[in-house]
């Protein structure tokens, strides 16, 4: 009748208007292709939009070589094989898997390893296993922190740990465990538990798989607080177990400190938490470099 309406939505079982960022980002389909890369590389996301996703993974602060190569093509890959993917559906109305744009991802990356570092011909599981690992395998000194309050914001609880050496996530998974073994033991029941990593909130809501090398933690925690509430706090605001976790890296012989008012705190983290009471928001400093 002359109106130009939005194409339908080739991934969802609802007819949803197929704009750029529901096919690349917002969609089904998409967001199963990006949780299941992001949870093999350690990534997190907000998933807010395409600009977010190739931000999480170009901005990463990894080392150069291998995993830096990886970490900026991936996400290129992912975007083509959706759009491939897109085109077969519309045009040829080919079934869409999730499956197999994974696996057409790790073709690419394959072809991309071989030319860019001249390997020989490998599986494509090998070379993503050698990827996976070290990614996952990056270890050092790490410390864990964590703080509980009641609805007025006063503190009830906190605790800052040393946890030796371990990865970013399993160092996130045991903070929290911690965290609430420590409040159980003291007679409280948690109602929402908060992390800043958008990676571990997501495993916790089951929205992407669990790593093997974190599974028997993260059970832990389901079965301790089953019923909770998960959700992901941005590093702004949570500041203060931000702060404890640096505390608990300078203590190693000393392996869990806990601390019941503001008074005890360590001084780093006590005037953070007086602001955070108080409602006053914390913003992140940055150094821009002068032209």
């Amino acid at each position: 009748m002359g109106f130009q309406l939005v194409s339908k939505c080739f991934c969802c079982a609802l007819a949803t208007g197929a704009t750029l960022e529901h096919v690349f980002s917002a969609g089904q389909l998409a967001l199963e292709v990006w949780a299941y890369f992001q949870n093999i590389c350690g990534i997190g996301s907000s998933y807010d939009s395409l600009r977010a996703h190739l931000f999480d993974w170009w901005m990463s602060p990894t080392p150069r070589g291998k995993q830096r190569f990886v970490f900026d093509i991936v996400p290129v890959f992912i975007c083509w094989n959706i759009w491939k993917a897109r085109c077969r559906a519309v045009f040829e109305e080919a079934g869409v898997r999730v499956k197999e744009i994974c696996e057409a991802v790790f073709q690419d990356v394959k072809s991309a390893f071989e030319v860019q570092f001249s390997l020989a011909a490998q599986g494509v599981k090998q070379i993503w296993c050698s990827i996976r690992m070290v990614v996952l395998r990056e270890t050092r000194e790490r410390g864990g922190g964590g703080l509980l309050r009641d609805s007025d914001g006063q503190l009830l609880v906190a605790f800052s740990a040393y946890l030796g050496k371990a990865t970013s996530l399993r160092a996130e998974v045991l903070a929290m465990l911690k965290g609430v073994q420590l409040c159980l033991g003291k007679g409280f029941l948690p109602r929402i538990v908060q992390s800043d990593s958008m990676l571990l909130i997501d495993i916790l809501q089951r929205r992407c798989l669990c790593p093997w090398s974190v599974r028997r933690e993260v059970e832990q925690v389901w079965h301790l607080v089953e019923g909770v509430q998960f959700e992901h706090r941005y590093k702004e605001a949570n500041k203060v177990a931000d702060l404890l976790s640096n505390v608990g890296v300078s203590h190693p012989q000393e392996l869990v400190r806990v601390y019941f008012t503001e008074h005890t705190l360590p001084s780093v983290a006590r005037g953070e938490c007086r602001l955070n009471r108080l409602g006053v928001p914390s913003v992140r400093r940055v150094r821009v470099g002068r032209a």
